[in-house]
């Protein structure tokens, strides 16, 4: 980031976009990355919080993983607002999501629930 080179384009808004990086192709890739992190990430939390719900366990784990599911999705929903034009909603829904992410992994870590491991039923 700090190599970057950056050309400030003539509408310059003094806003922080990607619109004055030299380096357009990096934008290209970073769907990719993107795609893959949410599915991981947001999907993983989902995927548990649904193993945990199957198994009858509405408690802790459950909670836990839907506040971490949904704080990984509200930094995705800000950068759609910075591709309208809101570039300030990115930095409060990526605040807001780093915070659900650590209660729900709080309540995760506070209340040990003991799981059924044994698969033989």
């Amino acid at each position: 980031m700090i190599s970057t080179p950056v050309e400030l384009p003539t509408s310059f808004n003094n806003k922080l976009t990607g619109s004055v990086f030299a380096w357009k192709w990096v934008r290209y890739f970073s769907p990719l990355i993107n795609i893959y992190a949410f599915l991981f990430l947001v999907g993983g939390a989902i995927y548990s919080a649904y193993k945990y719900y199957k198994q009858g366990i509405k408690e802790a784990p459950f909670k836990g993983n839907i506040f971490i599911a949904i704080g990984g999705l509200l930094p995705g929903i800000g950068g759609s607002f910075t591709r309208a034009g809101y570039v300030e909603v990115l930095y409060v829904t990526e605040f807001i999501g780093l915070v659900a992410i650590y209660y729900g992994y709080k309540i995760i870590k506070e209340n040990k629930v003991f799981i059924n491991t044994d698969h033989s039923s």
